[in-house]
C-alpha cells in the first residue's frame, strides 16, 4: 500500500486523494445524469459540493466534541485534513441536511434529485473502499483465507476490497437493470452497499461502538437499509415524474 503520495515538495495522504477524487467523479455523473431526469445539473453538482463541505465541517467539529479534553487547549489542532480526525457518521448526517435543504431551496423535485445522484453515489462508495484500504482504515480480523493482506502486523480479511466489491456488484446491478428501477434507483443503490457494509461489519477488528455496545457502523447500515426498504416500498406505488427544468433555474 501507498498510504502517501509525493507531490512536488508536497507529502499527501492517497486517501485524501481518493476521496476528493471520488467526489469529483461522482459529482460530474451526478451533474450529467441529472439532465435526464429533468433537472439542473448545476444545481444538483452544487447541492453535493455544499453537502461535503458541511459534511466535512460536521465531521471535525463532532470528532473535536468527543475529544474535547484534547482540543480545549489546543485550537490551532481544530484544522486538520486527516481523515482519521473526522466522526464519519456526524458528518454524513449535517451533509445529507445541508444537500437536501439546498435541493429544497433551489426547488429540486426530492425524487428526481436522488435518482440524479444514484449512480454517483453508488460510484463513491466502490472508491470509498479504495481510499479505506489506502490509509489502512476498517481493517479486518485476522484471517489466514488465501486472499487476506498484510495490514498493521497481521494477515487481515481485505474488508476494505469486501466493501469495494459490494459496492461494484450494486452498481453493475443498478447499471443492468436500471429502465426497471426508474424511480428506484437511489433507493436500490443505498440498500445494496447497506447490506455490504452490515456483512463487512461483522468482520471488522476494531469497530468503533455507540454505548459501548452497538457497532456504529452497523447502526448507521441497519438504518440506511430500513430508510431505502421503506422507500422502495413507497415509491414503488407511486408514478416516477421527473422535474422540471424550468423550476430550478
Amino acid at each position: 500500500m501507498y498510504r502517501h503520495l509525493n507531490i512536488g515538495p508536497a507529502v499527501v495522504e492517497t486517501a485524501l486523494i481518493l476521496y476528493l477524487l471520488g467526489f469529483y467523479i461522482s459529482g460530474e455523473v451526478a451533474r450529467r445524469h441529472a439532465k435526464r431526469h429533468g433537472l439542473d445539473g448545476n444545481a444538483v453538482q452544487n447541492a453535493l459540493i455544499i453537502g461535503l463541505l458541511v459534511g466535512i465541517i460536521g465531521a471535525r467539529l463532532a470528532y473535536i466534541f468527543q475529544h474535547w479534553a484534547i482540543y480545549r487547549e489546543d485550537l490551532g489542532g481544530w484544522i486538520s485534513l486527516t481523515p482519521q480526525a473526522l466522526a464519519i457518521p456526524a458528518g454524513l448526517l449535517a451533509g445529507t441536511a445541508a444537500s437536501l435543504g439546498y435541493a429544497y431551496w433551489r426547488k429540486l423535485a426530492l425524487r428526481p434529485f436522488l435518482e440524479s445522484i444514484a449512480p454517483g453515489l453508488g460510484l463513491f462508495m466502490v472508491i470509498l473502499g479504495l481510499a479505506l484500504l489506502a490509509r489502512g482504515g476498517a481493517f479486518g480480523q485476522a484471517s489466514d483465507l488465501p486472499w487476506a493482506i498484510d495490514l498493521w502486523g497481521e494477515t487481515r480479511h481485505p474488508t476494505q476490497l469486501y466493501a469495494s466489491i459490494g459496492g461494484a456488484l450494486t452498481l453493475g446491478a443498478w447499471w443492468y437493470w436500471r429502465l426497471s428501477l426508474l424511480g428506484r434507483g437511489f433507493a436500490f443503490i443505498v440498500a445494496g452497499n447497506a447490506l455490504t457494509w452490515l456483512l463487512v461489519g461483522l468482520l471488522l477488528a476494531e469497530p468503533e461502538l455507540v454505548l459501548n455496545t452497538y457497532r456504529t457502523l452497523q447502526v448507521v447500515a441497519w438504518a440506511a437499509l430500513v430508510a431505502a426498504t421503506l422507500g422502495w416500498a413507497w415509491w414503488s406505488q407511486l408514478p416516477y415524474q421527473p422535474g422540471n427544468l424550468s423550476q430550478t433555474e
